[in-house]
């Protein structure tokens, strides 16, 4: 007690034992509370071992022989695409729903489904939470620790030795006396300092230019090795117990977060019935356990890595607990509804509310579920996972971050705007105008179970006696497929609900980058014209927006601004009263939707709202693909700069081969192209829905008038003709339009590829150099007479086309040319959009080949495999995988 500076001795002696106790006792605690970190690493791998063993009874079917051994007895629990199955890739969901039938007779389950494991024992453990830690009891009650657990945590503790040791060594100064007589090179390196709130899981990354955040690494020359400091060298200094305590208390916090993700995921594997779900879940769960943070090197310390990576799962368990959580008290909701006192067949069966229990743990970490309450539906958790990655690395893919500590940081950016769009989430349709979301949006009546089963009665009841002749067979198939129509009304209001849904998001997104790129709202609009009060339009046939979208800065008389409060339906910008009415709210308009035109109708609203949608995606990804930042930072530089601007004075106006034709930009665009090369958006990038829709819906305005006008159909005519009628032109309205979203959408994907080759051929410079010709904006192009003209001859060069294909799409030039996006912007748009669809196509297949070939080329070259030296079996798998990419 007296070494340690315990004792009670008042004497006030100034022995050095008790100088030194009060460090000694720091130290001793110190290391008690490594032990400490250490017990909790292991109950965690324990905890995540014990998963790992019963995931893999589960999807392979073993079981305990009497030997102690392990067999298999059992088909596999959930493969995906099971053979000699009829329901392949379904999921086998039929074989555990038993209410679907009337009787036990068709209620049929193989004997070795029912009996999976050996005399029906448990295989499962049971876990504990006690002192803070996870404990293992196996089902025959004792107290496990599993001995890959052990050697897990050996290996654990070999690899965060290796890493400590490696930022120790990080910041190695050599240096030597000050007074030396010969002054050695001198390197200043700063080192960010990463400042991280561990109480509101905000991270805040700034740059400390202090004095202390510098370090000055002096070069010895050979003959001073005798001023050589070996102590500074060494790191005498450093307290390397304190390292170990904050990469073992770094270490710890990672595997906790770790541990609470994977109990949801855990609970809702427990939900999940399907198979294929479940196979997707357990690999997710899998990667999870085996996961490590992403450090970076190159950092002055990984405490900064360790944090963002803890925030990162962190709130990626909040988020998927808010969703699920969700999740299970709709799905209490609506079996609440369903509950009847009598027995209906088809339905689920009720909520039994009895037994409040943790189906995973001793603690319930979603929400307490009752003993026989099971959510099938949670199966959407590994769908639900897989989109957050892949948005994930979306992002990363977009924004390019160049540093590994970057991507973690712009990761954490993601989840944190992911967090607070679910926290402050509106209600479905909320930006719809009220009339919409009492038609479409309501669940009054068509949401209400009990009331739809009693329409579907009836209706069935109507229909048998509309058609009581005919042999039995006749009478069946003409009650099925009159029920089909009922199917088809509540899919195709699913479908529309998720259609206006996204539209409702993208268009969110749209009017932001409209602002950002200097366009006011009223593109995303264009004003509501009913056929009947249409009016006859001269030349509009040929009428196409302007090649330049920025000349209307100068001339707004083609725009007009119309802003509405809410968002439309887009079927209403044709027709309101007609093709456009229809009502979810009562038994009467479901009733008259039934009808053979009713559906019609509403897979014509469909159409249309599906075409917006393609339409603000296209304009969105044009927008975010025509970026003239990226082209700065990865385009290879020119000695006048990056972006070549056109010549001044008479030859301002060039043959660009963008248009085939002798013109030039707009002020707007060459400033912009000159003086902004790290914009973040292009303006001649903008795709503007009301100039775009505008000259498709006069066009069949105008064959409307023609057709009602000359006789076609009279205005007596019956409602059925006229709504007939209104959907030809309204589907070829949607033709008409949907060819103009298709002439952005190939422009995206045309960018978005070169610029993936680009980011490829950064990896072999030699061969950018060599091989390819990378283009910039408004250069000028030779004629292609003479391209047409020149000849083959081996005696003498010739520069290469700087163009990949004629101006009319029909002739190919050179393959190795990469086009700037300025280019690609304005590729064919002089043809009609016939000829520019397929020219652009063309271009399309040519660019997605190119890129395809690039990276089979670079990814075999980083493994070392050549050509020449793959064998027959590799060849023939690289064609077989290049043949499965689908090439547009």
């Amino acid at each position: 007690m007296r070494r340690l500076g315990l004792d009670d001795d008042m004497s006030g002696s100034n022995d050095s034992l008790n100088g030194q106790g009060a460090y000694l006792s720091f130290l001793h605690l110190r290391h008690l509370k490594l032990r400490d970190l250490m017990r909790t690493c292991i109950s965690i791998l324990n905890y995540f071992r014990s998963i790992e063993r019963t995931l893999t009874i589960n999807d392979q079917g073993l079981s305990i022989n009497g030997k102690g051994g392990v067999e298999r007895i059992s088909p596999q629990n959930h493969r995906v695409g099971v053979d000699g199955q009829d329901n392949q890739r379904c999921g086998n969901s039929l074989n555990v729903h038993g209410y679907l039938f009337n009787t036990p007779q068709e209620f049929k389950v193989k004997e070795l489904e029912f009996m999976q494991f050996a005399e029906v024992e448990n295989h499962d453990d049971f876990y504990y939470h006690e002192e803070g830690r996870i404990h293992v009891k196996d089902q025959v009650g004792y107290w496990i620790v599993y001995d890959c657990a052990l050697n897990d945590f050996k290996e654990l503790e070999h690899d965060l030795l290796l890493i400590a040791t490696k930022f120790l060594q990080n910041n190695k100064p050599v240096p030597i006396s000050v007074d030396h007589k010969q002054k050695s090179a001198i390197i200043d390196v700063s080192f960010d300092y990463h400042d991280y709130d561990d109480d509101n899981d905000d991270v805040n990354c700034n740059n400390n230019n202090n004095n202390n955040n510098k370090m000055s690494l002096h070069f010895v020359p050979k003959n001073d090795r005798e001023d050589f400091d070996i102590a500074l060298y060494a790191h005498r200094e450093v307290d390397r117990f304190g390292i170990l305590y904050d990469i073992w208390s770094n270490e710890t916090a990672f595997q906790e977060v770790k541990k609470n993700l994977m109990d949801i995921y855990l609970e809702a594997y427990n939900h999940i019935i399907s198979r294929d779900s479940r196979r997707k879940l357990s690999q997710l769960m899998i990667d999870l356990m085996y996961k490590r943070p992403r450090l970076d090197f190159n950092e002055n310390y990984f405490i900064t890595a360790y944090k963002y990576e803890c925030a990162i799962l962190r709130q990626r368990k909040e988020i998927m607990k808010s969703i699920l959580i969700n999740q299970i008290s709709n799905e209490r909701e609506y079996l609440k509804k369903l509950h009847t006192d009598k027995v209906e067949y088809g339905l689920p069966p009720p909520l039994i509310e009895k037994f409040l229990i943790a189906p995973n743990t001793d603690e319930p970490v979603l929400c307490p579920v009752y003993l026989l309450e099971f959510h099938p539906s949670l199966a959407c958790t590994p769908s639900l996972i897989e989109s957050i990655d892949e948005s994930v690395r979306t992002t990363i893919t977009m924004l390019t971050p160049k540093r590994q500590i970057q991507c973690i940081i712009l990761e954490k950016l993601f989840f944190d705007y992911l967090k607070y769009e679910i926290d402050t989430w509106r209600p479905l349709g909320a930006s719809y105008t009220a009339q919409i979301q009492k038609d479409l949006f309501s669940p009054y009546f068509i949401e209400d179970v009990l009331q739809m089963s009693e329409l579907c009665s009836q209706y069935i009841l109507s229909v048998q006696q509309r058609n009581p002749r005919g042999d039995k067979k006749t009478r069946q198939h003409f009650l099925l497929n009159e029920l089909g129509r009922l199917s088809d009304l509540v899919t195709l209001r699913h479908r529309l609900l998720d259609c206006m849904w996204e539209c409702e998001i993208l268009s969110k997104l749209y009017l932001s980058i409209s602002n950002r790129m200097g366009f006011n709202d009223f593109h995303l609009f264009i004003r509501p014209l009913q056929f009947e009060s249409a009016k006859y339009k001269e030349g509009v046939e040929e009428s196409k927006p302007p090649i330049y979208i920025t000349s209307i800065h100068d001339d707004d008389s083609l725009l007009d601004k119309y802003l509405p409060s809410a968002l439309p339906l887009a079927i209403h910008e044709l027709d309101e009263t007609q093709v456009g009415k229809f009502s979810f709210r009562g038994k009467a308009t479901i009733m008259e939707m039934l009808e053979t035109r009713g559906i019609e109708n509403l897979l014509t609203v469909l159409q249309v709202q599906t075409v917006h949608k393609n339409g603000l995606i296209a304009a969105i990804l044009l927008a975010f693909n025509g970026c003239p930042a990226f082209y700065t930072s990865h385009a290879p530089k020119f000695k006048n700069g990056l972006i070549r601007t056109v010549d001044t004075g008479n030859n301002s106006i060039n043959n660009n081969d963008v248009s085939g034709a002798r013109i030039g930009p707009t002020p707007l665009a060459v400033e912009r192209s000159t003086h902004q090369l790290n914009a973040e958006y292009y303006p001649e990038a903008f795709f503007s829905i009301q100039l775009e829709k505008g000259p498709s819906r006069d066009r069949v305005c105008n064959a409307f008038i023609k057709k009602t006008q000359g006789g076609g159909i009279a205005a007596s005519k019956s409602t059925a003709e006229s709504e007939k009628m209104k959907r030809e032109f309204i589907s070829q309205f949607c033709h008409d339009y949907c060819e103009r979203v298709q002439h952005a959408s190939l422009r995206a994907q045309i960018i978005e590829t070169y610029s993936s080759i680009l980011i490829t051929l950064e990896n072999v410079p030699v061969i950018r150099e060599e091989f390819f010709i990378i283009g910039y904006a408004f250069e000028k192009k030779s004629p292609e007479e003479e391209l047409g003209k020149q000849e083959t001859d081996f005696k003498s060069l010739r520069n290469r086309p700087r163009r990949v294909l004629s101006s009319d799409g029909t002739e190919f030039y050179n393959l190795w040319f990469i086009p700037h996006f300025i280019e690609v912007l304005f590729v064919f748009r002089h043809l009609n959009d016939e000829a520019c669809t397929k020219g652009l196509r063309l271009m399309a297949r040519i660019a997605r080949a190119l890129h395809d070939i690039l990276h089979y080329l670079v990814a075999y070259a980083r493994l070392g495999i050549s050509s020449s030296k793959a064998t027959a079996e590799q060849k023939y798998q690289m064609s077989v995988s290049f043949d499965k990419v689908s090439i547009i």
